[in-house]
């Protein structure tokens, strides 16, 4: 009898982790691995997806049920996996029925739906995990396997040790000063090294840091050599000392570094502090709302006069939007804006304006705020803005902003935002990850604001 074995994975097409999926179910297809894998991406797995008005819910109360039939569960971590949220947006456990609802499976192009819980209560210490939570997916498959005490197996993407996937259990401050001191030290027995290569051993012994009496009066010391004890004590200050400067050196080039680049198989990154709407020879990429809304003021709907869109309508008054997403023959998407059922397009389209690519990016809510509802909208923003970079940037680098760094907010577990800090990171992954680039010797360029608490020495992706 073959072995049930749960698979939580990252199931994004692009970024996500099938090709270790599927490479498992074919060991459950074998004769030799005696394994029933239960793959939760193929509908078979579960008849709850077939229904036309299932909700986050109902997928939650479904892993629950392959979690409880199968033996083990594995978890495939990926580079992608610690930024998705899917499955976080249900707010019912805080809030009343009415004020609740969410979008239905694989229907996002439709909108959401009022919840259809009428009733809630609280799981008990050996029920199941409570399907009506904030949890991701894969933190909701993760509690209901440790509370089922299944065995847990982790499966790394990788063909070695990852350990920048790790670093959301730690915090960020204390993996940059683990690395800062390593690299410190490096440099440090680096400078270390030469200097006891060229510099003579007896300019090393002209110190005299522990007198022969005091050495003939320590049992332990007592057999060595007066001179190689002084000899060996300078090199060790010797040592402390270069290390000393070194922190200071590195410490004055952090901070007056202005730029970092990271170098892939033809292509290039560049992440740099800046003024996009100053930057010159080069395509600016400007990110407008998924209506290309034009007018600049202080309501919800309107452009905030001080972002860069804000700025850029401002110091281009006579721009007319229409005509330039007329020229380019671009379409909109099927759907309809939820913001008074305008016309949109999908995030991520470009309409270029000479060397600005004018981008649609965040989607509007009802009340026309820009919005992404989950981590993946956004990263399939991003998915999108690649494939259309590749065909405009025209042998010049591309300048980019920290998309969602200004007024968008983003639904799920964590909060209305994420940090600046978290957004480069995702920017620079998906970018990596994409097979869509702009090839050497031209590169993209993300400018950077300075502001409190981000930094590009924080980079976790390099």
């Amino acid at each position: 009898m073959s072995k049930r074995v749960y698979i939580s994975a990252d199931y994004d097409y692009y970024h996500g982790d099938q090709a270790v999926v599927n490479e498992l179910v074919k060991w459950g297809q074998d004769n030799l691995h005696k394994v029933d894998f239960i793959d939760m991406s193929n509908p078979s797995s579960g008849s709850v997806t077939k229904s036309n008005d299932c909700r986050i819910c109902d997928l939650k109360a479904e892993f629950n049920r392959q979690i409880n039939a199968s033996s083990a569960v594995i978890f495939v971590v990926g580079n992608m996996t610690r930024f998705r949220t899917a499955g976080s947006g249900c707010n019912r456990a805080s809030k009343e029925q009415n004020l609740c609802s969410c979008t239905p499976y694989k229907q996002n192009a439709n909108g959401t739906k009022v919840c259809k819980v009428a009733i809630t209560s609280t799981s008990g210490e050996d029920d199941d995990v409570g399907n009506i939570n904030n949890y991701s997916y894969l933190r909701h498959e993760f509690e209901q396997a440790k509370r089922k005490k299944r065995t847990i197996i982790i499966v790394y993407n990788s063909v070695r040790k990852e350990k920048s996937w790790q670093l959301r259990i730690h915090k960020r401050g204390s993996w940059i000063l683990t690395t800062f001191i390593n690299k410190s030290m490096t440099i440090a027995f680096s400078l270390v090294t030469v200097i006891f290569t060229f510099v003579p051993e007896s300019s090393f012994g002209r110190y005299e840091w522990i007198s022969k009496e005091s050495l003939e009066k320590c049992e332990i010391l007592s057999d060595m050599n007066f001179q190689d004890i002084n000899i060996i004590i300078s090199r060790i200050i010797c040592f402390f000392l270069v290390w000393g400067g070194t922190v200071l050196l590195y410490a004055l080039y952090l901070h007056q570094r202005k730029q970092i680049s990271i170098h892939g198989q033809n292509y290039s990154i560049c992440i740099e502090y800046g003024d996009i709407l100053k930057t010159t020879n080069c395509k600016r990429v400007i990110n407008f709302d998924e209506c290309f809304t034009t007018k600049v003021g202080n309501g919800t709907a309107d452009i905030i006069p001080t972002s860069i869109c804000g700025q850029y309508l401002l110091s281009h008054p006579t721009l007319n939007i229409q005509n330039l997403i007329n020229e380019a023959e671009v379409r909109p998407a099927r759907s309809k804006s939820k913001y008074k059922r305008k016309t949109r397009y999908e995030s991520g389209t470009i309409v270029p304006n000479g060397d600005d690519l004018l981008m649609a990016f965040a989607k509007l809510d009802e009340r026309g705020k820009g919005r992404f509802f989950s981590r993946d909208e956004y990263l399939e923003c991003l998915d999108l803005l690649w494939k259309e970079l590749e065909n405009y940037y025209s042998d010049k680098d591309v300048c980019i902003p920290i998309l969602g760094a200004g007024t968008t907010s983003f639904d799920g577990g964590s909060g209305a935002s994420i940090p600046k800090q978290d957004l480069l990171d995702m920017i620079i992954w998906s970018y990596r990850l994409s097979s869509h680039k702009i090839k050497a010797p031209y590169k993209l360029r993300i400018i950077c604001s300075k502001s409190s608490g981000f930094s590009i020495n924080k980079i976790l992706s390099r």
